[in-house]
C-alpha cells in the first residue's frame, strides 16, 4: 500500500463524504476529520457550509469529531467488503459520535 497508488484511489473515495453526509444536519462551520492511519493515507475534512457539506484536504483546526481508520481496513471498508459496525473496536474516534 504505497502512497503512489493508494492515495489517489482513497482520495476519489473520500469525494462522496459530501453527499453521505447530505442529510446530515449540522451547523455552519461543523467540521468533521478522518484520517487513515498510514504513511500511504492522509487526512480529510468535511466541512457544513451554509447549504451543504463540502470536503477539503488536510486536517481542519476545530473538528467536533475525529475519525481514525487503521489503513488495513480502511479499503475493505470503503470497498462494502465489510460493514462499519464489524470494525468499530479497529476504529478510534474522538469528540461527538453522531
Amino acid at each position: 500500500m504505497s502512497r503512489e497508488l493508494f492515495y489517489p484511489v482513497f482520495n476519489t473515495f473520500f469525494q462522496a463524504l459530501p453527499h453521505t453526509f447530505r442529510d446530515k444536519a449540522a451547523e455552519k462551520g461543523t467540521a468533521i476529520e478522518t484520517r487513515v492511519a498510514s504513511e500511504a493515507g492522509g487526512t480529510w475534512s468535511s466541512i457544513k457550509n451554509t447549504d451543504r457539506w463540502k470536503l477539503e484536504l488536510g486536517a481542519t483546526s476545530t473538528p467536533v469529531a475525529v475519525v481514525c481508520i487503521p489503513i488495513e481496513f480502511s479499503w475493505i471498508l470503503f470497498t462494502k467488503s465489510i460493514r462499519p459496525h464489524e470494525i468499530m473496536n479497529k476504529v478510534k474516534t474522538k469528540g461527538d459520535k453522531h
